[in-house]
């Protein structure tokens, strides 16, 4: 629960929130691609601690396999399956496995924030920037771009003008477009907005 004297706090909160469910989604199909293996048995042995205990227990229950794993649990799930199922996903880049465990990481900071301060701006726009870039990867555009308002706003709260639009792929560039258009996924790694991490 956040404070509302913790604005960034918040604000890392909301793009967490619109990131989980597409990100979510996103493993899970993945999953349902091994062969002979339902998608709980392969991301429960990626689970650490008390995910792994509650995700075993929601498999005897008969869960659906999304509410086994959250945000925390991402960067185990895709490193540990990273050649199998995810590195053609996202052109064999590892640096996504980098920013996943930065992002499970902000996660922490924003949900365990007891200590009365608010999570450092320039962290959150990183991760901030790394979720909406990951959402364009796996072509969820309505939230990628959900996610890059709260970057604005946060570019906003520090006074700062609007970022520039990331630059295409040079696939997406020489690809046909169709007109007014709007839902092109972003590439991978296509620039930082706040100049770097």
């Amino acid at each position: 629960m956040t404070a509302p004297d913790k604005p960034i706090q918040e604000q890392v909160n909301r793009a967490l929130n619109i990131f989980r469910d597409p990100f979510r989604d996103f493993v899970v199909r993945r999953l349902r691609t091994v062969r002979g293996r339902k998608p709980a048995d392969v991301i429960i042995p990626s689970l650490r601690g008390q995910a792994s205990e509650s995700a075993l227990s929601a498999r005897a229950r008969g869960d659906d396999v999304r509410n086994m794993f959250d945000v925390g649990n991402f960067y185990f799930i895709v490193r540990d399956n990273w050649r199998d199922l995810f590195e053609d996903d996202f052109q064999r880049d590892r640096s996504v496995l980098s920013a996943l465990s930065q992002i499970g990481n902000i996660r922490n900071a924003a949900s365990h924030s007891q200590y009365g301060r608010d999570v450092r701006r320039e962290t959150a726009m990183s991760r901030i920037w790394d979720m909406a870039d990951i959402l364009g990867t796996i072509n969820a555009a309505s939230a990628q771009a959900a996610v890059q308002e709260i970057w604005d706003d946060l570019d906003k709260m520090r006074g700062a003008t609007p970022a520039p639009a990331p630059e295409p792929s040079p696939a997406a560039a020489s690809a046909p477009k169709p007109a007014a258009d709007t839902t092109q996924p972003v590439a991978r790694r296509s620039g930082r907005r706040n100049g770097g991490r």
